[in-house]
């Protein structure tokens, strides 16, 4: 086969400013994933750029410096023509597809695209539109709670066009794969995790006094009221919240309890050693058909060989971890649940097990997997 290149769509910013401020993501991690992978020969990252943007990079001084991953190149999409002009559209698509294909470079490479999210898709449509295409939905943003009915709808609308422009569709949850027509090649794709970013830990001590902390956004779709009903009730324990809140004043009913810190926004680089400061990690997704997510946090816990009680909201949770979970379905099962761990910590055979479960959960392993969902669909269509 030819060597493949990807157009990726829908990266948070450039390859050089995630190198800066790490791979924190999903969309991220599978960037870097797929420009790790020997099958892959060359990664444009596609960006939006304004007008304006553009015309200054090209200013003395702005060029970038050569990238010390020869195998990934920024590219900046723009739009030359104003959208008011007639034919504006056609026009930026016809130069923004020349010089992405001047960027590629030669004519022996397989082009695939991968869009992230509906943006990424946006901006595909708008300076690409052609050649073999993969969406990745991530979890269930068709039917995501935090969307207003309107909001909701027009994103229904807008998977309807993905659905007939993608060659295949991936996503870690399966209502948002069960939502796409039969018709469609959906595909599960999970999350994963970079154990090298947890290697240095001790791992060899617990926090005293005991420490329960949770690492992820504070929506209405988590069961806070579980974490501050847990501190009340053991005032002896500390907890550490690491996140902000996302439609929600949680932090404000958090802050009322003395045993409990507020942490804010974990950045990148300090997400080991904040794992490494707990004794339990929580994962409290209330149960809800749309939020059958799987989370990366998890597995960071469980890189870190930190015990996990989750909140059991969609059937599959268990098996999901291979088991490794503490789950839960009431508030007595979570505090006797956190209780049993604190006073019997996990056992080396467990840490054992997770290592073998994180073994093949890495992102690697999901890039060698989207990689075979990419040979089907080039396999399929030649």
């Amino acid at each position: 086969m030819k060597p493949l290149c990807l157009l990726y769509f829908g990266a948070d910013a450039s390859w050089k400013r995630m190198m800066e401020s790490g791979f924190s993501r999903r969309n991220t991690n599978l960037l870097k994933a797929f420009a790790e992978h020997p099958e892959v020969g060359l990664v444009v990252n596609v960006q939006f750029h304004t007008r304006r943007h553009w015309i200054q990079s090209w200013w003395p001084g702005q060029k970038s410096a050569p990238s010390a991953w020869p195998k990934v190149i920024d590219f900046g999409a723009v739009a030359f023509f104003p959208s008011l002009l007639p034919g504006a559209e056609h026009l930026n698509r016809l130069l923004n597809r020349f010089r992405i294909k001047r960027t590629i470079g030669g004519k022996n490479r397989q082009v695939t695209s991968w869009c992230y999210w509906p943006q990424g898709y946006s901006e595909w449509k708008r300076f690409w539109n052609r050649g073999l295409m993969v969406f990745d939905a991530d979890h269930n943003i068709a039917e995501d709670p935090h969307l207003s009915d309107e909001k909701r709808s027009r994103q229904q609308e807008l998977l309807r066009a993905v659905g007939n422009d993608a060659h295949a569709i991936v996503s870690s949850s399966r209502t948002m794969n069960g939502w796409f027509d039969k018709d469609h090649k959906v595909h599960l794709l999970m999350n994963g995790v970079d154990r090298e970013r947890f290697n240095h830990l001790s791992q060899s001590t617990s926090p005293e006094p005991p420490v329960i902390g949770y690492l992820g956004s504070l929506s209405k779709w988590m069961e806070i009221q579980w974490i501050k009903q847990l501190a009340t009730r053991h005032p002896e324990w500390r907890f550490r919240i690491g996140g902000v809140d996302h439609q929600t004043n949680a932090s404000e009913e958090l802050s009322d309890l003395d045993n409990v810190e507020l942490c804010g926004r974990i950045v990148f680089d300090d997400v080991p050693s904040f794992i490494d400061s707990l004794n339990v990690g929580l994962s409290l997704y209330k149960p809800h058909p749309a939020v059958d997510v799987n989370s990366m946090k998890v597995y960071e816990y469980l890189a870190g060989h930190r015990p996990v009680v989750a909140l059991e909201n969609h059937p599959d949770l268990s098996a999901d971890f291979n088991g490794l979970l503490n789950t839960v379905t009431s508030f007595d099962e979570f505090d006797a649940a956190v209780i049993a761990l604190i006073e019997s910590p996990p056992s080396q055979e467990w840490e054992a097990k997770v290592d073998q479960f994180l073994e093949v959960n890495q992102w690697s392993i999901r890039a060698d997997e989207a990689m075979d969902i990419i040979d089907l669909i080039i396999h399929a269509t030649s």
